[in-house]
């Protein structure tokens, strides 16, 4: 089965979000603009590489195969609903990724101390 670019962009855009890394700062590793990173993420430069997916595995630390496959569980999910909006299907695919893949900024001892200081 063919993955359509808009459902492995969601993903990915998902994914990312969850580890809280900009596009900007994706794009400055990939030495790129952030720009660039929307677009392929919205779908809208041509075919994602196998390359670009790897380079996303890479860093955001998730397996290329897991990558795929969310996509194929996304697209077989979404596709057959009529009247579902692109955007509000990329939407609810990467809102459900970004809560998966959430990964705290600080380490677990800074957390607590910043808890601790906050009055959690």
């Amino acid at each position: 089965m063919i993955i359509l670019n808009h459902y492995l962009g969601a993903v990915l855009a998902g994914i990312r979000e969850g580890r809280q890394i900009t596009q900007a700062q994706l794009g400055e590793s990939l030495r790129c603009r952030g720009s660039f990173i929307s677009n392929l993420e919205r779908g809208n430069n041509g075919d994602i590489s196998r390359d670009m997916v790897e380079f996303y595995s890479q860093h955001l630390q998730i397996p290329v195969d897991e990558i795929y496959n969310l996509a194929m569980e996304y697209q077989l999910e979404y596709s057959n609903r009529d009247g579902a909006f692109y955007e509000l299907t990329r939407d609810i695919i990467k809102r459900r990724l970004k809560a998966k893949y959430h990964q705290d900024r600080l380490e677990p001892r800074t957390r607590t101390i910043f808890d601790r200081r906050i009055g959690h």
